[in-house]
């Protein structure tokens, strides 16, 4: 997984902060504010903001019966997952220990 800082057009001209992971040909945009607030436990989910359908998330953290816990249940309940739209859910990406600690602490420091 590849991730880099970009600014997202949004109405009005205006741009704002925003993460692009790439996974192999997927391409998938959130809002840095988002990424932050799951990096900082505000959040259990990030959502793309612009198509295709993706989630920045923690399989632990699901409810029980939900689809993230049932197609992602056996992966660490630590780790973040980028979740691809799909039936069944595909994890794009998992992140955990030293490269989930590099990513969150890169995230943190991003404007916005």
């Amino acid at each position: 997984m590849r991730a880099e800082f970009a600014l997202l057009p949004v109405r009005r001209r205006r741009e704002v902060p925003s993460v692009v992971l790439t996974v192999g040909g997927v391409r998938v945009q959130l809002h840095a504010s988002d990424v932050r607030a799951v990096g900082r436990g505000r959040s259990s989910t990030a959502e793309s903001a612009v198509p295709p359908l993706a989630f920045l998330c923690q399989p632990g953290a699901a409810s029980t019966g939900s689809a993230v816990r049932d197609d992602l249940g056996h992966l660490p309940a630590d780790a973040w997952v980028l979740v691809l739209d799909g039936v069944p859910l595909v994890a794009g990406a998992v992140l955990e220990g030293a490269e989930l600690a590099s990513f969150l602490t890169w995230a943190a420091d991003l404007p916005g």
